[in-house]
């Protein structure tokens, strides 16, 4: 055999050997790393496979701007409306009475539904405000002491549960929720509200952020967190609801929102 074809032979093995290794590295699966539960925050970070995926399940995971919301007759939805253009409200915690009252007389003045989950601590110190809200807005469970669920013993998630404001909605603290925490929520008789957008008020931003966080934000069918005790939300809310009724939306609680998907 000549030199030449010696060299054509040994070029065409070559070739078939690196396209048979090609084709088994093109069919095997994308290696993937197991992701770690996500860190504590009042907007519990997730990664965004992670949030799709739970979407599609129908679990509750919070994000820093989206949040499923377990809150159907099946128990396990988005927010999605039917109807175009409504929007709901929420505000958690309570602490700081004083601007607490303030939120409701802007609420009241402006005739804005809204939803909202004090913590039962707070309740108890002050029940006078809570009893006027609850006169006005629609009540949700956020447990006695505000804690991060998934750190406690069944038997302690089970109390502060049941030791929270009585609804028929509980919204966890920081977003801290897994299926056994929900589990235990539903077992109680409870509908897991979480969010759509987090208007990142619990961070000091100033009230001009806060505004721009919830209306460059805001869609059909959406879920607003809020906290009815800080200064800089009490600012903004004025200005949230202006620019958001400009832009054609309706305020309404978290159940009428949910009753139309």
């Amino acid at each position: 055999m000549g030199k030449s074809k010696c060299l054509s032979v040994l070029a065409v093995l070559v070739c078939s050997f690196v396209l048979a290794v090609s084709g088994c590295v093109a069919a095997s699966p994308p290696s993937r790393s197991v992701d770690a539960e996500p860190p504590i925050g009042p907007a519990v970070a997730a990664p965004a496979a992670d949030i799709a995926g739970a979407r599609a399940s129908g679990i509750a995971v919070a994000s820093a701007s989206t949040s499923a919301v377990t809150l159907s007759k099946s128990g396990a939805t988005s927010s999605k409306s039917a109807e175009a253009k409504r929007i709901a409200l929420t505000f958690d915690d309570g602490y700081n009475s004083a601007n607490v009252n303030r939120l409701l007389d802007i609420l009241e003045r402006e005739h804005v539904r809204a939803t909202f989950f004090p913590v039962a601590s707070w309740v108890k110190k002050d029940p006078a405000t809570f009893k006027r809200m609850s006169a006005q807005f629609e009540i949700g469970n956020h447990t006695v002491s505000h804690p991060v669920l998934t750190r406690l013993s069944d038997e302690a998630v089970r109390r502060e549960i049941e030791g929270g404001v009585a609804s028929k909605l509980f919204r966890p603290p920081y977003g801290a929720i897994d299926g056994r925490v929900r589990a235990i929520a539903q077992s109680l008789g409870y509908r897991v509200v979480m969010w759509d957008i987090d208007s990142r008020d619990w961070t000091g931003i100033s009230p001009a952020r806060v505004v721009a966080n919830v209306v460059n934000n805001a869609g059909d069918g959406k879920i607003v967190l809020m906290h009815m005790g800080d200064s800089n939300t009490i600012a903004a809310v004025p200005q949230i609801i202006a620019q958001l009724r400009a832009r054609g939306y309706t305020f309404v609680t978290v159940s009428e929102l949910v009753a139309r998907t």
